[in-house]
């Protein structure tokens, strides 16, 4: 570790990592999209904004932000080492292998800030979500919550979640943040790998859908993790409690009466290890960032934000090859 990290580790900053990965296994295209305007390939180096690979323009607002002790890249080093010289980590494969990765380069850091590569995000943004981040005490492990704008252009198709913010009021619709924090001595990092990338595979399917696949992935995983909590002398609770709390969380959210609040509360008993659990270790801020939430997916989105794709569409070929493409 660098005297120059070790001195911003002690000022509270953090390193962000932007995945940048390919989407190998695109998810289903939903109800009212076009299959081939979806993107294929290495996005943060396909994408441009501005003339340039969109992983630069992302990193380079990181940057600016002021918010992080230094700003990496996680993806193939022979894509994106060129664009990022000295700060990729080198990786290419599935979401979970790659954050695995992430998580063991940056083990010198207790809190972790990842982005997705296919924003176009404001440093002003990312300064706010971390004063959100720090508003909210810090939790182990944190996401915004877009609220959804009057006017989503291009990205009107993207899947849509009704949460209500307190338990008297009513559900409102909001988009994930594609940033976020967490913190690597309190999170079950090896879970977390595996339900995101279950979650992004299943990212564009109907509830109902993703309930059926989840539950026949994660069972056979799970029930693994307690034969080895018995050899461990540990209470062999881990299968039940994300049965329980994942069909909970299924049927609420599908009824549109899933609190935040309840939200948290189970995230925090499957994702936050035994000695650090504790009220606000996981939280989602709604606020009004939508530049976190407008992740690029679509030919339509691209251009609507002034850029352009080099790579391929779903079902067609590419529009031009470019140098290492």
């Amino acid at each position: 570790m660098t005297e120059r990290i070790a001195a911003d580790l002690e000022q509270g900053a953090m390193p962000a990592v932007i995945l940048a990965g390919s989407d190998r296994r695109p998810g289903p295209v939903p109800p009212g999209a076009r299959a081939h305007d979806f993107l294929a390939g290495y996005k943060g180096a396909e994408i441009e904004i501005g003339g340039r690979p969109i992983v630069q323009f992302v990193r380079e607002r990181l940057i600016e932000s002021g918010c992080f002790s230094c700003v990496l890249v996680a993806g193939p080093g022979s894509v994106y080492e060129p664009m990022a010289p000295g700060a990729v980590i080198d990786t290419d494969r599935d979401l979970g292998h790659n954050l695995r990765r992430i998580f063991a380069a940056c083990q010198w850091s207790a809190r972790l800030c990842i982005a997705s590569c296919d924003i176009v995000p404001a440093a002003a943004d990312v300064r706010a979500a971390l004063d959100l981040w720090k508003a909210a005490g810090g939790p182990d492990f944190w996401v915004p919550l877009v609220e959804i704008p009057p006017d989503l252009g291009a990205s009107a198709w993207k899947p849509k979640y009704g949460i209500k913010p307190g338990p008297d009021e009513p559900a409102r619709l909001y988009l994930p943040g594609h940033l976020g924090v967490l913190d690597l001595r309190a999170v079950r990092t090896g879970f977390l790998c595996k339900m995101i990338a279950l979650i992004y595979r299943l990212r564009n399917r109907e509830l109902e859908r993703r309930r059926k696949i989840i539950f026949g992935l994660v069972v056979g995983d799970l029930l693994g993790q307690d034969l080895l909590n018995m050899f461990r002398l540990r209470l062999p609770t881990m299968t039940w409690t994300a049965l329980k709390r994942g069909w909970r969380l299924y049927s609420r959210l599908r009824q549109g009466r899933l609190s935040l609040a309840e939200l948290e509360d189970a995230l925090t008993e499957l994702l936050i290890r035994g000695d650090r659990r504790r009220r606000g270790a996981v939280r989602f801020t709604p606020c009004d960032l939508e530049s976190l939430a407008r992740d690029l997916d679509t030919v339509g989105e691209v251009a609507e934000h002034g850029g352009r794709w080099r790579g391929k569409r779903e079902g067609l070929p590419c529009e031009r090859a470019g140098p290492g493409h």
